[in-house]
């Protein structure tokens, strides 16, 4: 079993880190250290989904919880499908005296030796600003196909 946990804080409303945290980051650069990001786009409320993803150099790892609980500071996710036998975490959403705090913490069961080499040395991205970036390209996505102004490519410009 490995557990792996990180408090981080930042200078943002609850409300609106909630908000991004329902969009995949748009871009991650890969770093030496590994990385975690997760996303849950249809909201952190009991029965969602929520999208993990392990970052280290050019692997990757992708694992789906569901979240079994919610309240207004914490979602307690279990493993819907992925690589390991067992998987829960905890995502706390605090914010304080002007800051906004997440703390979460994750327990695998299953895991193989490389997997918890890799998990111990890892950060939780947040990537507020990525986040943000994939919002706007979806929402300009959306709205050229609602106003039906998405048009299809010349087919002289498509390979094949």
């Amino acid at each position: 079993m490995v557990k792996f946990s990180q408090i981080s804080w930042f200078e943002s409303k609850k409300e609106d880190a909630l908000h991004l945290l329902q969009y995949v980051p748009l871009r991650v650069t890969v770093e030496e250290t590994p990385l975690v990001h997760y996303h849950a786009p249809d909201g952190f409320i009991s029965g969602a989904s929520v999208h993990y993803r392990l970052i280290s150099g050019l692997r990757r790892l992708d694992w789906t919880g569901i979240i079994s609980s919610a309240s207004e500071t914490m979602v307690v996710v279990r493993l819907s499908g992925g690589p390991f036998r067992g998987f829960d975490a905890k995502h706390s959403f605090v914010y304080e005296e002007g800051l906004f705090a997440c703390r979460d913490a994750f327990v695998f069961q299953g895991e193989d030796a490389t997997f918890k080499n890799v998990i111990e040395h890892a950060n939780v991205l947040y990537a507020f600003d990525a986040r943000r970036n994939m919002e706007k390209i979806l929402l300009s996505v959306e709205a050229e196909r609602e106003t039906r102004q998405f048009e299809a490519f010349d087919q002289g410009m498509c390979a094949g």
